[in-house]
């Protein structure tokens, strides 16, 4: 049975893979989280353009982790984010799914993150824009939740039926380094 100091250096690993493989990437004119959740509850352009302004990170990395928790969150977002919006914000959200992936309290649990990789209509055009290491580290992230020692806080099912479907050819041939 894995130790809890092993279990957090796998996830250690796998973070590290995410923010490396998408290190650099830039949001650009791609849709944001708060214009998402407008989107989302169908409001009008001006009320995106205004909702636009509330998104002033410079870097994923700098996407403050209450607005992936918050009691409304952006998970759903996630859905109505175009390719270049959704190759920005998903490290995000792997990552604090990966953090939280056994805290009953996280209310943007993992299942929302994997549930984002099953839009179809997405397919094409977003993992166009993924490079080699993007798309690894996805299938790495797919990986975790269909195998990590806590199934019980991941739709382990569903992160492997999209591994089975995908993104299994994107699996590195050893996990993240330990």
């Amino acid at each position: 049975m894995e130790t809890k100091s092993s279990d957090q250096a796998e996830r250690e690993d796998l973070i590290r893979l995410i923010e490396n493989a998408f290190d650099g990437v830039q949001r650009g004119k791609g849709i944001t989280l708060h214009q998402a959740d407008v989107i989302d509850e169908y409001g009008s352009e001006e009320e995106e353009a205004e909702a636009r302004k509330l998104d002033t990170e410079k870097r994923w990395q700098d996407i403050p982790e209450d607005w992936i928790q918050k009691e409304n969150s952006f998970s759903a977002a996630l859905c109505f984010l175009d390719p270049q919006g959704f190759r920005y914000y998903i490290p995000a959200f792997m990552i604090f799914a990966i953090r939280h992936y056994d805290d009953a309290s996280s209310l943007a649990g993992p299942d929302f993150t994997i549930y984002a990789f099953k839009d179809e209509r997405m397919w094409r055009e977003t993992w166009a824009l993924l490079n080699k290491e993007q798309k690894e580290a996805v299938a790495e992230f797919l990986r975790f939740m269909a195998t990590g020692i806590r199934k019980d806080h991941a739709d382990h099912l569903a992160a492997q039926k999209l591994l089975d479907y995908y993104w299994h050819s994107f699996l590195l041939a050893e996990p993240p380094t330990k």
